[in-house]
């Protein structure tokens, strides 16, 4: 996915014709696939609330947190995961910043997926919000990561689980 890419007609998830929306990369993909994110900043419909479908994919920036921002622009969150999926789902190396104030940065309506390498700044509402109601076995994985400068509640999994190493709360 390259966010330079928004006119290519031949566009096919390939390195020479990669997708312009990350959401385009993830409806492509089936189960075990990786989506690879180049350098940029992604926001606005296809790059935001997006949605892995129930698939095990693993997201990952080419080049780590600093090189590859999904944001939000206020009017949304970054991700929404609602179709149980496990940690088999995979976020690595993003960072996500400024999601709507009445909409997490990662909504897990049901699922328990994998964050990793990912810095979470400047979001207006909760960061990391799991759904009251539904209980996931497996615990949601959060590893190496940064939350810095959100002004909600930086993590609520409802009655969900979280397993939490080596992360970063700065100035929340």
């Amino acid at each position: 996915v390259s966010a330079t890419n928004t006119n290519d007609p031949l566009a096919n998830g390939s390195f020479t014709h990669p997708f312009a929306h990350i959401q385009d990369g993830l409806n492509a993909a089936t189960n075990l696939d990786t989506v690879l994110v180049l350098n940029g900043v992604y926001s606005g419909t296809g790059n935001t609330n997006l949605d892995f479908l129930g698939r095990a994919i693993t997201l990952q920036s080419v080049n780590g947190p600093s090189n590859a921002v999904i944001d939000c622009q206020t009017t949304g969150g970054g991700f929404w995961l609602h179709n149980g999926e496990g940690n088999s789902s995979v976020i690595n190396g993003f960072t996500i910043k400024r999601a709507a104030s009445n909409i997490p940065a990662i909504y897990l309506q049901s699922g328990s997926p994998t964050i990793n390498n990912c810095v979470f700044q400047g979001n207006g509402g909760e960061v990391l919000k799991g759904n009251p109601v539904t209980f996931s076995t497996t615990p949601t994985e959060v590893d190496s990561c940064v939350f810095s400068q959100n002004v909600g509640v930086v993590v609520d999994v409802g009655v969900g689980q979280v397993d939490l190493q080596n992360s970063l709360f700065v100035s929340n």
